[in-house]
């Protein structure tokens, strides 16, 4: 939202003739965007880093279950792309009994 401000201030400053002051929000402008771009970036790469943390915590909690770590994976990879629901895997843990 500041940044359009910036730029807003920046064309009018040109316009009036400040070439000076048009330079200097121009710049600010400019600042201010990279300023964002890089909590963005870095926003990023901390809840990557959360992500990985976590798959390590499932895969090791995989193996002390006796599990295939991939199998996990690749289940949460499937509910991750929408090919599987977790109502789909709640019916696979508890199917429904078999009246007679």
């Amino acid at each position: 939202m500041f940044i359009p401000i910036l730029l807003f201030a920046s064309a009018g400053a040109l316009l009036a003739g400040g070439v000076g002051a048009s330079n200097v929000l121009f710049n600010a402008a400019r600042r201010k965007a990279a300023e964002e771009e890089l909590k963005k970036t870095s926003d990023l790469r901390k809840m990557a880093f959360q992500c990985h943390m976590e798959e390590a915590r499932i895969e090791k909690e995989a193996r002390a279950m006796g599990v295939d770590p991939e199998v996990v994976r690749s289940g949460v990879d499937a509910v991750m792309k929408d090919q599987v629901s977790l109502s789909m895997i709640t019916q696979m843990i508890n199917p429904p009994s078999n009246p007679k």
